[in-house]
């Protein structure tokens, strides 16, 4: 027979460790949870559309501020296909000089060129780092099509929100 003292009144054995016990209140821990995944929710859906803000501000920029300029590669790596045996492209960095400074960024873009060749790209003056193509540049537009994820996820926060606020006070009504 077990330990009197190691037991409890069903006569189930339990282990005692040291200090007070833990009690935890399982729709209290799900309640928490359910506030922590909408706050998820909610945080995703506000960083998408920031992004999607930055990024049709970005193509604006640079269809309607983008001046063309030769830029002259400095480097190309090649890269290799999941085999390691075929190339899928390449990422080239050129220098080009615009306002009397010079910049090197990486070119736009995965075509190989030789080190020293010209490459003619779009750069918006304020914000060096920002090149695009010509026919790139030339086609950017910002899109509303940016903001459909971010505002399905928002609806669906929304409706959440309030499926939870009716749950919590239905359960709240009971007790």
């Amino acid at each position: 027979m077990a330990d009197p003292e190691m037991s409890d009144r069903s006569g189930d054995t339990v282990a005692v460790l040291r200090g007070a016990g833990v009690a935890i209140d399982a729709r209290r821990a799900a309640r928490g949870l359910a506030v922590f995944g909408l706050l998820g929710l909610a945080a995703t859906a506000a960083f998408l559309f920031a992004s999607a803000i930055h990024s049709n501000a970005q193509l604006t920029l640079l269809h309607d501020g983008g001046v063309p300029v030769t830029a002259t590669v400095v480097t190309c790596e090649r890269h290799l296909g999941g085999s390691g045996s075929n190339p899928v492209g390449s990422t080239c960095r050129g220098t080009y000089r615009i306002g009397g400074t010079s910049y090197t960024e990486t070119l736009p873009g995965d075509a190989s060129h030789a080190p020293g060749s010209p490459v003619q790209i779009v750069v918006v003056p304020g914000d060096p780092a920002l090149v695009g193509s010509v026919p790139g540049a030339a086609a950017a537009r910002a899109s509303a099509a940016a903001y459909v994820l971010p505002s399905v996820l928002a609806v669906l926060f929304v409706a959440l929100s309030v499926a939870f606020a009716l749950a919590v006070r239905r359960t709240e009504r009971r007790a």
